[in-house]
């Protein structure tokens, strides 16, 4: 069985929608390590880009979600979804912040 046979699908998930252990921190260390970590964090933003890509259509589809459940007239759900779009839109904004500021490491 290969690594990822034998991880938890919920833990699959979370790595498919969330950058765990991605990049590294920049601050610790000495001169030497944190220019590694920049340059490995650096080398990281077309994974960034994927992550954004992702949480950018999740808001669309919990929006268009949304919109299906105000149509409906259940305003329950209209309010979860609502909820939960706002939420996609907040985590698309900091992973476009994060791809920004590993662009400018870049240049």
């Amino acid at each position: 069985m290969t690594e990822q046979d034998e991880t938890p699908k919920a833990s699959l998930w979370l790595r498919a929608i969330f950058p765990i252990g991605l990049l590294k921190d920049a601050t610790v260390g000495d001169n030497i390590a944190r220019r590694a970590a920049v340059r490995h964090n650096v080398a990281q933003i077309p994974h960034i880009r994927t992550y954004l890509w992702r949480w950018i259509a999740l808001t669309w589809i919990c929006i268009g979600l949304d919109y299906l459940m105000l149509y409906l007239d259940w305003e329950w759900l209209a309010l979860f979804f609502g909820a939960i779009s706002a939420g996609c839109g907040a985590a698309s904004v900091w992973f476009g912040a994060l791809l920004a500021m590993l662009m400018m490491e870049d240049a």
